[in-house]
């Protein structure tokens, strides 16, 4: 193998064809979508169209192949299936294995027209007699062949360390979204908790059902304004759910007006909206609905790009009025240096809440104030 490795392979763009024979993620393209960095504005647009779901993947598959974001590559969509938020380790995996086929296909020897003039020439040629006394003519060229297997061998053997390492990558970015869930390292474990991906009525139906008193956690993931309300008063119901997690669910206004079901709701303590779930408005709306909450403890709005500056003056009312908070992310957020002032303003009139999870990049900024102890960065 030259310079042509399967690595400079998996950096160059798929073809439309390629991705739509191999990748077929169904309902998850529009999370996919977000993982792959695209408009989400462009996402919605195609969302609004009546195609089915396959339609609306080749157009999202059309627009990141636009160029309209990042640069297109085939490595970067194999990262994308693996991510846990849209959990297609599976069809990542199955692609994979076409792509090797396709690069073993590429770089298989194939003799020129000349060659295979010649190779035509001497097969319908009448055989020659052999003649043996002349087999020393051949030595040279097999005692070149063992030196070319060994280099072979060595290029096959450096191609391997490369693709373990790009594997070991990709395995800790499918981790990622479960360590986010455990921001607090207060979250129930597995045997304790329901998860449900992109679940029907009938499945919300089922798992609403079979919940007891063991079950503690809700983990609601690439889902839709429907389904959370479908299962919010069936579980705000539930004395024994302490956690209600949405993941990668995007929510309008309409829907965070159901929570309003929380003033009659004793339990629930942790409430986590996040991955592109909501933005300014629906925190407005929300913190209106909870500010004067008295069971929340733990609230998460991490991962929205959509929450912003707009939204601080809603959330420093939240914190100055609510006192039962004892710990708020808002980590991965659009939210400026400005922003975060005010919300390190209203830390002077609430001391129940512990813990303020912000962006790195607000550090510096942040150092010279009062209550500055109170807030913890997160790296990314």
């Amino acid at each position: 193998m030259d310079s042509d490795s399967y690595l400079s392979f998996l950096e160059k763009a798929p073809s439309l064809d390629e991705l739509t024979e191999h990748i077929n993620v169904g309902t998850s393209w529009y999370i996919l979508g977000i993982m792959l960095k695209l408009d989400q504005k462009k996402l919605e647009s195609i969302e609004k169209n009546p195609q089915n779901d396959d339609v609306k993947a080749t157009k999202m598959f059309g627009l990141w192949l636009s160029g309209s974001s990042a640069e297109p590559n085939r490595r970067s969509i194999l990262e994308a299936l693996r991510k846990r938020v849209v959990g297609e380790a599976r069809i990542a995996d199955e692609y994979e294995k076409n792509l090797k086929q396709m690069y073993a296909e590429c770089h298989t020897f194939r003799p020129s027209s000349s060659e295979q003039s010649t190779i035509m020439t001497k097969k319908d040629s009448p055989a020659e007699p052999k003649d043996f006394g002349k087999h020393e003519k051949i030595k040279p060229d097999l005692n070149s062949q063992p030196e070319m297997i060994n280099k072979e061998a060595a290029e096959i053997a450096k191609l391997k360390a490369i693709i373990k390492e790009k594997e070991k990558q990709l395995t800790g970015s499918q981790n990622s979204d479960q360590e986010g869930l455990e921001e607090t390292g207060e979250l129930l474990d597995l045997q304790r908790q329901t998860w449900l991906t992109s679940p029907t009525f009938e499945e919300c139906e089922k798992a609403v059902s079979n919940l007891n008193e063991h079950c503690k956690s809700i983990v609601l993931r690439l889902s839709s304004p429907e389904i959370v309300c479908l299962l919010l008063q069936p579980i705000l119901r539930k004395e024994s759910i302490k956690e209600f997690h949405i993941i990668s669910t995007p929510l309008k206004c309409d829907t965070i007006k159901q929570f309003s079901l929380l003033s009659s709701h004793n339990s629930l303590q942790w409430l986590r909206l996040t991955s592109n779930s909501v933005g300014d408005l629906e925190v407005v709306e929300l913190v209106q609905l909870i500010k004067h909450d008295t069971t929340l403890t733990h609230l998460s709005l991490s991962e929205n790009p959509d929450i912003t500056s707009a939204s601080a003056p809603s959330v420093s009312d939240l914190i100055v009025t609510n006192r039962t908070l004892i710990y708020l992310s808002l980590r991965s957020t659009n939210i400026c240096h400005e922003g975060i002032a005010t919300l390190m303003d209203a830390l002077k009139y609430n001391k129940t809440l512990k813990e303020l999870k912000v962006d790195q990049k607000h550090k510096s900024t942040c150092s010279s104030m009062s209550f500055y102890r109170r807030l913890s960065f997160c790296p990314f």
